[in-house]
């Protein structure tokens, strides 16, 4: 009857089955299916009658043993060789029953490598409406990426490449789901979904974000995910807060040590002007007034000056000044009139009223003065290293729309903006009190240097991870531009004269002088201090 009413023996249902691979999985009615099929070709019939074989074996109970991987190895690596991004439609479904019952991670892992396989799968998703085939891809993606290499660094830029891929490209064979994509990937595509109505979307959204696609990505009209994802909560969409919140806690935990490094030193940190007490573990409060949006109904507070203390003495000071019956309050530090007292928002939770807070003028930019106020005070950091990192190139990353002394709120969240660093350099101090005080970098304790360095406890490291190991071990920050630099080139120097490729091993660094080299950069570096920087040499 699907033959005689001229269905698409390739169109997936929700359980991910097409007319075909239902037959290929209970093995009746392929042949009278594969000779009504006027959409494929002499390759996919020949790929169905391959896999038909395959899964009849594991019925018979012959799916175990090296040689049924061995066939299914021949079998993917064919599949995979022949796999067309242009023809894609017809054989997605062929290929989503492959990569269902392949029998080992490494096998599947060869067939979502494959040129075009996973773009071509995010596409069938979004022009048949399989939110679950998007779902089940991500978790595919993730579980093969895990078992793919040991390495924190690898295994992030591996996932990403397939999580992130552009879905519109020249030639796309469906033109549909390219269009409605445009240049995004598919966590925006799922946005976009969900804003429709359809939760099912957001569903996917989460998982993605949680699997490791970048959260701050564009839609196809160039907006952060994450504006688009509040923008719909501000309109009732009720459903978007859970992605919101993924979005913002994962904003930022994936990040590039070599290119991005995140260590900040504890030990320099901006006071309260009272009381002299570390500032960014006080509660950072400070002297408000309000501001009522165009259509809103309630006023939204914001500084007045951006000058920040810890809660209690802001609250004394508050409560000072109300002692004497006055009807307007001030800064004690500058005497800026003021209406009340109110905590800096969660940049985490709350990261656009946290951006309005510092917006004194209410134009929808904050100026570097307040910013660097606002970092201050949540932040462990040196406000002379902050200045001059922010001199080199932090600004001009900041401020992409030339706004000249001032942040507007596209570039606070777009990508690689002010929020994403703050949320990155928050997962790493998270990172680092888990990990506990480090022991000391010297050639005796390299080896305990090494294994509480060793995240992924696989006993490899990248440049990345080492740089950041080192950052600890010398007293750099990574505000302090050009100590980095040092560490940079001392570490690549030992990398080019032990290290094969992406990265290194615990055992190498310990047989070879890496680990005496790592120990002599570290002391020249932490010797320097602010004051200067020398070259770095090995005999």
């Amino acid at each position: 009857p699907l033959t005689e009413a001229r269905c698409d023996p390739h169109a997936m249902a929700d359980d991910l089955r097409s007319p075909i691979t239902a037959a290929l999985e209970g093995g009746e009615q392929l042949d009278i299916l594969l000779a009504a099929d006027g959409q494929s070709g002499s390759d996919f019939k020949r790929f169905a009658q391959a896999l038909c074989q395959l899964l009849a074996d594991a019925r018979a109970g012959l799916a175990g043993g090296p040689d049924v991987v061995k066939r299914w190895e021949v079998f993917v690596a064919d599949l995979a060789q022949n796999f067309r991004l242009q023809s894609a439609g017809s054989s997605c479904d062929i290929v989503v029953l492959a990569l269902e019952h392949c029998p080992t991670g490494k096998v599947r892992r060869k067939l979502l490598c494959a040129n075009g396989v996973c773009v071509a799968l995010w596409r069938v998703s979004l022009s048949q409406n399989l939110p679950g085939l998007a779902k089940k891809l991500a978790v595919w993606i993730g579980l093969s990426v895990n078992s793919a290499t040991s390495c924190c660094q690898e295994r992030t830029s591996l996932r990403r490449q397939f999580l992130d891929t552009p879905l519109h490209e020249a030639g796309a064979a469906d033109a549909a789901a390219g269009a409605a994509a445009g240049d995004a990937a598919m966590l925006a595509a799922s946005l976009g979904r969900g804003s429709t109505g359809d939760e099912r979307w957001l569903q996917v959204a989460r998982v993605l974000a949680s699997l490791g696609a970048c959260t701050n990505t564009t839609t196809s009209d160039g907006r952060s995910c994450l504006l688009f994802a509040m923008e719909q909560v501000d309109k009732g969409h009720i459903s978007f807060r859970a992605v919101l919140a993924t979005l913002l806690e994962k904003l930022g935990d994936c990040v590039d040590q070599w290119e991005r490094p995140t260590a900040l030193l504890e030990d320099r940190t901006a006071e309260c002007p009272v009381c002299l007490e570390a500032l960014w573990t006080s509660t950072p409060t400070a002297f408000v007034t309000f501001r009522k949006p165009e259509g809103s109904r309630e006023g939204v507070a914001h500084t007045i000056c951006a000058h920040f203390f810890c809660f209690d003495c802001a609250s004394q000071q508050y409560m000072k000044q109300q002692s004497q019956r006055t009807d307007e309050y001030h800064c004690p530090i500058c005497r800026v009139p003021a209406k009340d007292v109110s905590l800096l928002p969660d940049i985490v939770r709350e990261p656009r009223l946290w951006f309005q807070f510092l917006d004194t003028q209410g134009r929808g930019q904050v100026d570097r003065n307040s910013i660097i106020q606002a970092l201050e005070a949540i932040l462990p950091l040196s406000t002379e290293n902050l200045r001059e990192a922010m001199d080199d190139s932090l600004w001009a990353e900041w401020s992409r729309n030339k706004c000249g002394d001032a942040i507007g709120e596209s570039d606070f969240f777009a990508p690689g903006g002010l929020l994403e660093w703050v949320r990155a350099h928050q997962h790493e101090l998270e990172a680092t009190r888990a990990r506990g005080l480090a022991p000391s970098l010297e050639e005796e304790t390299i080896e305990a240097w090494l294994k509480h360095w060793d995240r992924s406890k696989r006993g490899m490291f990248t440049r990345g991870e080492l740089l950041r190991a080192l950052c600890e071990s010398a007293n750099v920050s990574s505000l302090e531009v050009k100590r980095i630099k040092q560490l940079k080139d001392g570490l690549q120097l030992i990398w080019e004269r032990h290290a094969s490729g992406n990265s290194i091993t615990h055992d190498h660094v310990l047989k070879s002088k890496a680990g005496e080299e790592l120990v002599k950069v570290a002391s020249e570096v932490r010797a320097t201090g602010d004051h200067c920087c020398n070259d770095i040499g090995f005999a």
